[in-house]
């Protein structure tokens, strides 16, 4: 059901510092919330919390020394800006967003995705105001982070794709036609990258942050996220939640959801017949860096093993994922599409 009474997030492209907006920003009655990776810039802030994680247990922490603030705002990756976006909700208070990281679709998004007893739980929350993109954040030349980060980015936009399948087949319609009118925007975008990416320059990262604010605004204005979060969100879930990974080496939530969406993409196209679809999305893929092979798994901390224990603890879901492994055996789906990469 569509959202009518929503509010439309700005998007602001910024080539002041962090120091200089937060320092702007820092009027007295607001509360900034960042993480690690931001702590030594922001450490002088009088209204700071840093957080190492998602843990519902920050919100009720910060909710008890923050009372008295006007907004909030949240600046660092997915975690800082999920336990912001709560914060804010229970305080009932406005919200800005400052994304150091932009490794999710989910920038300008009303929800949050917080973690209880080690498992996750997506709630609504609370919409930013404004989200301000930092030029100095958009910087991939000699910072392998960054670079990860974005890719993962990518990765996990183009679960649009995904969830429309996902959304089909749960609705009896996995037709092609079906899946393309409803992910229209994300396969224009795959054109994009297979036709006019350049890498990881100025541009692209803008188009990165464009694109992940435009599938947030999807989200508010529908009401829900049938159409950004399917199967490869669940596979995500239940890997990381039973740590299934290599664990020195863990998977970014854009680079795990991109497997579990080329896997989906995949079992769509042995329904229907869509090969070329499949092609495309798996050099969509190849292009921004993104595992289809074996190796580009164990790369992102993943072994074949790992997908597989990862669909067994999904079985049950009803997910075109779940039912495809049912049919064809877990690892041969694995196998099928990072190993043999058959049709």
């Amino acid at each position: 059901m569509q959202n009518s009474l929503w509010k439309r997030p700005e998007l602001v492209f910024t080539a002041s510092s962090l120091l200089e907006l937060t320092a702007a920003l820092d009027d007295g009655q607001t509360f900034f919330i960042t993480d690690d990776s931001q702590q030594e810039k922001l450490q002088k802030l009088p209204w700071l919390r840093v957080i190492d994680s998602n843990c519902a247990r920050n919100i009720e922490a910060i909710m008890a020394v923050s009372g008295k603030a006007a907004r909030y705002v949240g600046v660092g990756g997915c975690a800082a800006l999920d336990v912001a976006r709560a914060c804010a909700h229970v305080a009932d208070r406005p919200l800005l967003l400052i994304p150091t990281f932009l490794s999710t679709s989910c920038i300008s998004v009303d929800r949050s995705v917080l973690k209880y007893e080690g498992k996750f739980r997506a709630s609504k929350t609370r919409a930013p105001e404004t989200v301000f993109i930092l030029d100095e954040f958009l910087e991939t030349a000699d910072n392998p982070t960054v670079l990860r980060a974005a890719r993962a980015g990518f990765g996990d936009f183009f679960a649009g794709i995904s969830a429309a399948i996902d959304y089909s087949f749960q609705k009896g319609n996995c037709s092609r036609s079906e899946v393309e009118e409803l992910a229209a925007f994300y396969f224009n975008a795959v054109d994009w990258v297979l036709n006019r990416f350049g890498g990881f320059n100025r541009m692209a990262m803008r188009r990165l942050a464009r694109y992940s604010h435009a599938s947030s605004l999807m989200v508010i204005k529908r009401g829900n996220t049938e159409l950004s979060a399917g199967g490869e969100h669940k596979l995500y879930y239940a890997i990381m939640e039973s740590h299934l990974y290599n664990g020195s080496l863990k998977p970014f939530h854009g680079e795990l959801v991109a497997a579990g969406s080329l896997m989906n993409v995949w079992a769509f196209a042995r329904q229907t017949g869509a090969h070329d679809l499949l092609q495309k999305f798996r050099a969509m893929c190849a292009r921004l860096g993104l595992p289809v092979d074996l190796a580009g798994l164990e790369q992102i901390g993943l072994s074949c093993a790992d997908m597989v224990a990862g669909l067994m603890h999904i079985e049950n879901s009803g997910s075109l994922l779940a039912v495809t492994a049912r049919e064809i055996s877990p690892e041969s789906f694995v196998r099928k599409v990072f190993d043999e990469q058959s049709e």
